[in-house]
């Protein structure tokens, strides 16, 4: 009995982790109908073989860890979602969960990186929302 329920229970997670894949994948421009060219095109920027790539979209299997990261990359997935789809890392666990959004990191992204000027930023973000700096991210 408990054989069938692991066996169910994996079906499960390929049938989800199929999905992720697939609206992944679509989201990222890949043409999954028939004859559209995206499986084969998947399978070249993943370096999966065709015949995983199809099992793998129709539900029926998940790739080999090896696969996760350059899967991820190619559908612009989290690779730390693949993982925790493909039943290898718990929900709701890992390093990649997404940290807040900090004066920091905008400063960052804005291209501002000088010490000083990111100070002079993240004190001003700080005064516009209302907050004392205390080095913490911003709510």
């Amino acid at each position: 009995m408990e054989d069938v329920q692991k066996e169910a229970a994996r079906a499960a997670r390929a049938v989800a982790f199929g999905d992720l894949v697939r609206s992944g994948a679509i989201r990222a421009g890949y043409d999954l109908a028939p004859r559209g060219g995206g499986r084969t095109a998947l399978a070249n920027d993943t370096g999966m073989p065709l015949a995983t790539v199809s099992r793998m979209l129709s539900g029926q299997t998940i790739p080999d860890p090896r696969f996760m990261v350059p899967l991820a990359d190619a559908i612009d997935v989290d690779v730390l979602d693949l993982f925790i789809a493909a039943g290898l890392l718990p929900r709701g666990t890992g390093p990649g969960r997404p940290r807040p959004f900090t004066a920091t990191d905008a400063a960052h992204s804005l291209g501002i990186t000088e010490p000083g000027k990111v100070s002079v930023f993240s004190a001003m973000v700080q005064a516009l929302l209302g907050e004392k700096d205390t080095g913490k991210p911003a709510k």
